[in-house]
């Protein structure tokens, strides 16, 4: 009950996707920086496929929140 009236607050919805987007960008830019993946692999288009999906998390959820507070 609690978990959903947080949910319900668009700042708390734009605070999580905002962190979720910083997170995958170091993330992404560490393992890139760090891990030896050779360019046009298996793993590269797997990595890329698990970068995307998770930044897709992200900006559904900033956008979440940008449509809430707009609906205020």
């Amino acid at each position: 009950m609690i978990l959903r009236q947080r949910f319900k607050d668009s700042r708390v919805l734009i605070m999580i996707g905002m962190s979720f987007l910083l997170a995958f960008n170091i993330l992404n830019t560490i393992v890139r920086r760090f891990a030896a993946i050779p360019p046009n692999t298996f793993a590269d288009g797997l990595f890329d496929g698990a970068v995307g999906m998770c930044m897709g998390i992200a900006i559904g959820t900033l956008l979440l929140g940008v449509w809430r507070r707009g609906r205020r």
